[in-house]
């Protein structure tokens, strides 16, 4: 089994002004950030897209935040009919977790942690990221009554601590996770349907890295050994789309999960994967993360 590889990023900001921002703090922060990108780096401004733009294969903000549609079969077969994943993924780090619905506050001073998970190809556009972190947080995040500018302190590669594999698990849901079944988000999950998102996940990666999706075929045989206790809630996350121009509401699952059974050490990889990845649709604006433990 080879699963794809990941980079774990801990981006640090500090608060220059006071404001408010979502509960889910990245669903303003990936639109302020895709702009500072485009802003920063398209030297073809008068285009309406990407498309057919002569730099479009080396610019670093079709890469990260407009990848034309996908031929891919392997793809299409995973569901993917239109844009391929993102190559990142982001999420707000402890305080600024979306606990309860209600607005983060901030205060100059005040300190704002970020995880971002990205592919190796990340790297290939990593200086023009770090300077569209820079300007984004210069210019603000949310709304314009509420904005919130930041300083970029620090940008640093991180590794996670590493779990032995065990019989029992407890997966927290941090951010809303939205995982469709049957063309809805589901409203509640089972082990086939954990894993399977999990292994999704894992496919669309590996197509991103040129993996083979044998390589992470999910051995669907060892979740008959497990049990799942679940204490988890629907919360619906409300944003506005600038590029569609609407209001939005996402649901998503917030809980906890534990699991139990003898196949679980041989799914852990598995489990240590989706907890770095992020699960489920729209990882890029902060959802699908959970964190694992040992119970």
């Amino acid at each position: 089994m080879q699963l794809p590889r990941l980079e774990l990023w801990q981006i640090v900001y500090v608060a220059r002004s006071s404001g408010r921002l979502p509960p889910l703090v990245t669903t303003a922060i990936h639109g302020g950030l895709g702009q500072a990108l485009y802003h920063g780096v398209c030297v073809a401004k008068a285009r309406e897209t990407c498309r057919s733009c002569p730099v479009e294969q080396s610019c670093a903000y079709p890469q990260l935040f407009d990848p034309p549609a996908s031929g891919d079969p392997a793809l299409r077969e995973l569901g993917v009919t239109t844009e391929p994943p993102r190559p990142f993924a982001i999420s707000p780090e402890p305080p600024f977790l979306p606990r309860n619905g209600s607005p983060c506050l901030f205060q100059p001073g005040d300190t704002l942690r970020l995880r971002l998970v990205a592919t190796p190809r990340v790297r290939e556009v990593w200086p023009a990221l770090q300077r569209a972190l820079r300007r984004a947080g210069r210019i603000g995040f949310g709304k314009r009554r509420d904005r919130v500018t930041f300083e970029l302190e620090a940008v640093e590669c991180v590794q996670p601590e590493e779990l032995q594999p065990s019989t029992r698990a407890r997966l927290e849901f941090v951010t809303p996770t939205r995982i469709k079944n049957e063309g809805r988000v589901a409203s509640s999950l089972s082990p086939q349907l954990l894993f399977e998102a999990i292994q999704r996940r894992a496919a669309l990666l590996a197509r991103l890295q040129g993996l083979p999706n044998g390589d992470v075929a999910l051995p669907i045989e060892l979740l008959a050994s497990l049990s799942m206790r679940a204490d988890l809630r629907m919360v619906r996350v409300r944003r506005f789309s600038s590029t569609q121009r609407r209001r939005m509401e996402w649901p998503g699952l917030m809980g906890t999960v534990e699991l139990e059974g003898a196949g679980l050490p041989q799914l852990w990889p598995w489990l240590v994967f989706g907890a770095k990845a992020q699960i489920g649709k729209a990882t890029t604006f902060g959802f699908g993360r959970f964190e694992l433990s040992n119970v």
